[in-house]
């Protein structure tokens, strides 16, 4: 909990033990450190003590591998000079495993993301979502979501998060709408492409960067890109009729179909069903689906004895054939010569060779 609480981007002028009391629900009890006046957690794994001498010169650090995937090169810094180290008994030290993203790091800056999410709304009420993506390394990249109503709105959420605390360090910002899941980062890029024009819709901007930003021209100081990829309204310099998605009418979507926000993954839930579909189709057509499935089998299966097929789509809460369809099944493996794992694997598999044609909801095993 307190190296979480060390790492986090508070606000100017809030203690670290502050939080750590608040997501442990219980107050830090503090003691007083063996070689100098400060306090630490009396409860904590490791205590490193020591001093920094601000007029002594500078030495180099590194090279360490970093966060950011890449090698940190040497770099001038101050001197830590250690006065004492003490630890509890049985202490656990606490540390995480860097390299090319993601690693540990980015889910603990993913539960940063969401502790600090109302604060961010606080300032800004329009925000609707924000993701910080594992190519990004936290502070390279930003995607957030509006409910955009006035326009240039989305240039006031840019400079507003440049100027809040560490989000000063990010590279790129992409502010999308409302309807859009920061989450998805293909779907962000969707919109991204789609409703952009390269010289209008983004902004260049100077300012503090990260220290461990290799590629800036001067260490601590950089720029910064940021995209307007919401929908266009008028006073944004857009003079043209703006296209609606592509979305199924209420008719279909009432037949079993089911309306998509833009993107191939746009993460709608598809109505359920169950395994009367196969009994409908042409004997032919899942005759079809059965060899794919068969000559998936090693794949999808591994002809392994009692195979789970943990890499296949299942329908839900049916993972097995329903045994009315045991006759269907047996002809089909007559007819194409699957066996064994591959017969008892098909019904999963032929979801997914059929996906397309199929208004199944699906889920992972």
């Amino acid at each position: 909990m307190f190296p979480f609480a060390a790492t986090a981007p508070l606000p100017d002028g809030l203690d670290e033990f502050l939080l750590a009391g608040y997501l442990r629900k219980k107050s830090v009890e503090l003691v007083k450190c063996e070689t100098n006046d400060l306090e630490v957690p009396a409860n904590s794994d490791f205590v490193i003590e020591g001093y920094v001498d601000p007029t002594e010169p500078l030495r180099d650090e590194g090279p360490f591998g970093d966060h950011t995937g890449y090698y940190t090169l040497p770099e001038p810094y101050p001197v830590f000079h250690v006065t004492a180290i003490t630890h509890r008994k049985d202490a656990v030290y606490p540390a995480t495993i860097v390299g090319i993203p993601p690693m540990e790091d980015f889910y603990i800056g993913g539960a940063s993301v969401k502790l600090f999410l109302p604060i961010f709304k606080m300032n800004f009420p329009e925000i609707v979502d924000i993701a910080l993506p594992a190519e990004g390394v936290f502070h390279n990249l930003v995607f957030v979501s509006i409910r955009k109503t006035y326009p240039m709105q989305a240039y006031k959420i840019m400079h507003g998060l440049w100027g809040m605390g560490q989000m000063m360090f990010t590279k790129y910002i992409i502010v999308v709408d409302a309807d859009v899941d920061v989450h998805n980062t293909s779907e962000v890029l969707f919109r991204l492409c789609a409703n952009t024009d390269p010289q209008r819709d983004s902004i260049f901007t100077k300012g503090p960067s990260d220290v461990l930003d290799h590629a800036t021209s001067e260490i601590a100081s950089g720029s910064k890109l940021g995209f307007d990829a919401t929908k266009k309204i008028p006073g944004e310099g857009f003079k043209r009729p703006w296209p609606p998605l592509i979305k199924m009418d209420a008719a279909r979507a009432g037949e079993g179909g089911h309306a998509c926000s833009g993107s191939r993954n746009c993460g709608q839930p598809k109505p359920r069903t169950n395994r009367l579909w196969l009994r409908k189709l042409p004997f032919d057509l899942l005759k079809l689906a059965f060899e794919a499935a068969v000559a998936l089998g090693s794949r999808v299966c591994g002809h392994q004895r009692n195979a789970s097929c943990p890499s296949t789509f299942l329908i839900k809460d049916e993972p097995r054939p329903a045994s009315g369809d045991a006759g269907l099944f047996r002809r089909l493996g007559e007819e194409t010569g699957g066996t064994g794992n591959v017969l008892n694997c098909f019904s999963s598999t032929a979801n997914h060779v059929l996906a397309d044609a199929m208004p199944v909801r699906r889920t992972r095993r």
